[in-house]
């Protein structure tokens, strides 16, 4: 994806976010191109699969074709696409998009594919409402691990109640489930994935001691989780509170809050060892453009290998944690060289644009002037006339 469409997705998604807060509705709106009368919308939320780089690559290649489709990078290795369609044509934008999904995910993804679909509605304003229920939607892959298209229906589908009751067993609080949501899941998805697996065991949770294994059950596998990732077990529970009640019946409404807290906090941890990790790759990738920023020809690419990322993801990275683009950081770093040598030393302005890594002297002047302010020639002149 070229650097332009990352950075309009950038802004597209700030604005989404914005709109879900309801912060000044109709402005978010005309950023999204989403029309507040005449249109019809739905949400799609898919994931990527870590090191599926063709299938990335084939999916937001597909959605960016169609101005149909407004695709936003969500979480970590997920997308959401925004479809705006004209009335009665919202069923075929979707069914085209589902295709892409299934075909480019069972052809790329080894099937290991899954996405949600909202319900659609008549107005950009009640898109808040389809993001919630797709995030709803989108919680119970990890209880239907068969069913890739989430949809009201597909998952409204299964046994009934009689054939649920009888299918209670240990396995349904396996704790697989909870890892795999820790693993690959947001701090959003954790309450609605516990109220569908306390709604799985039901049956259970009028016993006070099987709520009470079910907590114990959430607090052992948070600990591991956490203890992977070199977390103190002692100092998770400590600053997260999350020590299990002591007196007092477990009511699974008790349950359902201690359970909510560990996960969440367990993917807090998590977060913030990814954070620590992605600041010790920025601070390789600064490192390594400070070494080589006036080899002509440097690239996002060629940092992106140095450091071991993909170069979408490097530049993502750097938005986020050096507060700029990775042309800005780069260009800054270089301007900065040119500003010595023009004060320290008597080499041509196309001297400095070879020394600092730019072959055409008349774009490092005009690149100057536009981040300095002035041009080479003038900026040397102020420095001497300053300088008495």
């Amino acid at each position: 994806m070229e650097f332009g469409q990352e950075y309009e997705q950038y802004v597209r998604r700030a604005a989404f976010e914005a709109l879900l807060a309801g912060d000044r509705p109709g402005e978010r709106c005309r950023v999204l191109d989403l029309e507040e009368n005449g249109r019809q919308y739905a949400i799609v939320r898919f994931a990527v699969p870590p090191g599926a780089d063709s299938l990335r690559d084939a999916l937001t290649g597909h959605f960016l074709k169609y101005p149909e489709y407004t695709l936003l990078r969500w979480d970590a290795g997920e997308y959401l696409v925004i479809i705006k369609a004209e009335p009665g044509d919202l069923d075929r934008c979707v069914g085209r998009c589902v295709r892409a999904l299934r075909e480019n995910g069972e052809a790329l993804g080894g099937g290991g594919w899954h996405a949600a679909v909202s319900p659609g509605v008549d107005s950009p304003l009640a898109l808040p409402e389809c993001y919630e229920t797709v995030s709803r939607l989108w919680a119970q892959r990890y209880f239907l691990p068969g069913e890739h298209l989430l949809t009201r229906q597909t998952v409204g589908r299964g046994a009934d109640e009689e054939e649920q009751l009888q299918a209670l067993t240990a396995a349904a609080a396996d704790p697989r489930r909870m890892n795999e949501l820790l693993e690959r899941g947001s701090g959003g998805e954790v309450p609605g994935f516990v109220a569908r697996l306390l709604e799985e065991l039901a049956p259970g949770l009028g016993s006070d001691s099987f709520c009470r294994y079910l907590a114990l059950s959430t607090r052992f596998t948070a600990l591991r989780f956490v203890e992977e990732r070199g977390v103190d077990h002692r100092t998770f529970i400590r600053t997260w509170s999350l020590d299990l009640p002591a007196a007092g019946r477990f009511t699974p409404a008790v349950l359902e809050d201690y359970m909510v807290r560990t996960l969440q906090a367990a993917v807090r941890c998590r977060d913030g060892n990814m954070v620590d990790r992605c600041r010790g790759v920025m601070r390789q990738a600064a490192d390594y453009v400070s070494a080589h920023f006036n080899r002509e020809g440097l690239s996002l690419d060629q940092v992106a290998a140095a450091v071991g990322l993909s170069p979408n993801y490097l530049s993502a990275l750097f938005r986020r944690e050096m507060g700029c683009t990775f042309v800005e950081f780069l260009t800054d770093r270089r301007m900065e060289l040119a500003r010595e040598l023009l004060e320290t030393t008597d080499l041509r302005s196309g001297q400095v644009a070879r020394a600092v890594g730019y072959r055409d002297p008349r774009y490092f002047s005009s690149l100057f002037k536009k981040t300095q302010g002035m041009t080479p020639r003038e900026y040397r002149a102020d420095k001497k006339s300053a300088d008495g």
